[in-house]
């Protein structure tokens, strides 16, 4: 076990390691070592591997960070501890912020986000062509829920391989992203009574058939073409079931029919993926998530075949602690023992057919928006502030307060009095005008404009509270309209800073004919 502290400072006694398609791995290690009082700081956030020798030849190695490190006993000769390793992009879970992504796709968000980890490892073996985002909001969330939200929405998940001193997420969406773990490409089935523990093989194979929806339907709502029908059906290709078990949900979060075509095919991917899983156990080290394996000599001879493991706890301890617990496990040494002894082994797994296509189940949390909050018209440099900063649909562009690199949003729309066709209210804030923002069922990348806002420094346009009691509406240049409805001396006045032009309806003094 290679730490800050070199090679020779611990023996690992206890060794686990758990992993599954998508998600961060953990490994659990318990280890002795004669130094008795070793200071956390020293190995918390710092990365260390532990080698395990093949059957095969080589080594395996596990690379993480130390995310904990206990010390459990010590007997005055020797101190016995925990560790537990986590993956850089766990990390992740320890950060939190808010931030905007306009026109992007999800490979390069993903680059600009671990961009700020030097830690960062990842490679990219093959996105097909994503949607282009008009706005893409982290909020109030870690950058890890951020990017795992992002990746489970678009069907792209993850395996881990790891070197001698680093590892790295490798992300993926197709069955063809999958190969063998180098020198495993074929294990076979043997039985413990056929006594062939010095051969890696698997020696417990079962298959679970569970049920499953039939077909996931999706339905959004585009406001720029409000005609065009976004329901669209993702059906299973081999349903069980007496009838038709349809999951529904809306907003599907697209906003074009092929868009949505292809999340109805992810969601309905992602349940059928585990209608018909392989679980087993082996005594084989060549066993990981992400990596495909032929099972060879299996007696019912249909299930002879490649599968892809989807999940993988692979456990090492001491011999004499497998004798007392009747453990049954192969042997290997001497594991990152300084002792050299020799450790038992065993691991148990989860497949499916090689051929299904794998989808992370969209477990990652939404971050809702409650209520309303504020924002400030943005309006790029050079633009006259006279002028309303919109496009052709009355929208316009905000900044909010929590935007701290500030990045502005996409185009939002306004609520209006009125709205038909060719007829109704128009108003436009101007630049730095701070307006009252909703968001649609709470997702934070649909924000609507609902009111105005006068502030400290935007004050109403007559003295307040003498007033209060008029009703008023002026524009930027001047232009006023004022509703008196004080008793005995209603009035209605219409003025125009041009030549003062005036025009009083009501009130003591008739307007000249």
């Amino acid at each position: 076990m290679q730490t800050p502290l070199g090679s020779d400072t611990f023996i690992v006694r206890r060794f686990e390691y758990v992993e599954e398609l998508g998600e961060p791995f953990q490994l659990t290690l318990e280890l002795e070592s004669a130094e008795t009082e070793i200071a956390a700081e020293q190995l918390v956030g710092k990365q260390f591997t532990v080698t395990i020798p093949l059957s095969i030849g080589g080594s395996r190695y596990f690379n993480a960070f130390m995310e904990s490190f206990s010390r459990l006993s010590q007997d005055g000769r020797l101190g016995r501890y925990r560790a537990v390793g986590i993956p850089w992009y766990a990390l992740l879970k320890r950060t939190q912020n808010s931030q905007i992504f306009c026109d992007v796709n999800l490979p390069d968000m993903i680059s600009q986000v671990f961009a700020k980890f030097p830690f960062a490892s990842y490679n990219v073996l093959g996105f097909y062509p994503r949607t282009k985002w008009e706005s893409r909001t982290q909020y109030r969330e870690s950058c890890f829920n951020f990017i795992q939200r992002s990746l489970q929405q678009e069907g792209v998940y993850y395996f881990w391989t790891h070197e001698q001193s680093k590892h790295t997420l490798n992300s993926c969406d197709n069955v063809s992203n999958h190969a063998p773990f180098p020198g495993y490409k074929k294990i076979p089935y043997l039985t413990a009574e056929r006594g062939q523990e010095s051969q890696e093989h698997v020696y417990e194979w079962n298959i679970e058939t569970a049920l499953q929806p039939g077909s996931a339907v999706l339905k959004d709502y585009n406001y720029a073409e409000p005609t065009n029908e976004l329901l669209v059906t993702g059906p299973a290709k081999q349903p069980l079931g007496p009838g038709p078990l349809e999951v529904f949900d809306h907003p599907g979060l697209y906003q074009t029919k092929s868009d949505g075509d292809r999340y109805a095919e992810i969601r309905i991917e992602e349940m059928e993926c585990r209608q018909r899983v392989f679980r087993g156990r082996a005594q084989c080290l060549g066993l990981a998530a992400g990596f495909t394996f032929s099972l060879q000599d299996f007696p019912v001879a249909s299930e002879n075949g490649t599968y892809l493991t989807t999940t993988m706890r692979l456990t090492l301890g001491d011999v004499a602690e497998a004798e007392e617990d009747g453990r049954q496990g192969s042997l290997v040494g001497p594991a990152g023992s300084a002792s050299g002894s020799a450790y038992w082994y065993d691991c148990e797994f989860a497949a499916i057919a090689s051929s299904v296509q794998y989808r992370s189940r969209f477990s990652a949390v939404v971050p809702q928006v409650f209520g309303l909050q504020t924002a400030f018209v943005h309006a790029p440099d050079g633009q006259d502030p006279k002028t309303p900063y919109t496009d052709q649909l009355g929208r316009i562009q905000l900044m909010f307060p929590w935007s701290r690199d500030g990045q502005q949003t996409a185009w939002v729309r306004k609520a209006q009095v009125m709205a038909g066709d060719g007829w109704g209210h128009m108003h436009c804030p101007r630049q730095g005008d701070e307006v009252l923002v909703a968001f649609e069922h709470g997702i934070v990348d649909r924000p609507v404009i609902v009111g105005c806002l006068y502030n400290g420094n935007t004050k109403p346009p007559l003295p307040l509270p003498d007033a209060a009691h008029i009703h008023v509406f002026k524009d930027q240049g001047g232009n006023l309209f004022t509703l008196n409805p004080q008793e005995d001396g209603q009035t209605v006045t219409l003025s125009s800073p041009v030549a003062s032009t005036v025009l009083t309806l009501g009130g003591d003094t008739p307007n000249p004919s």
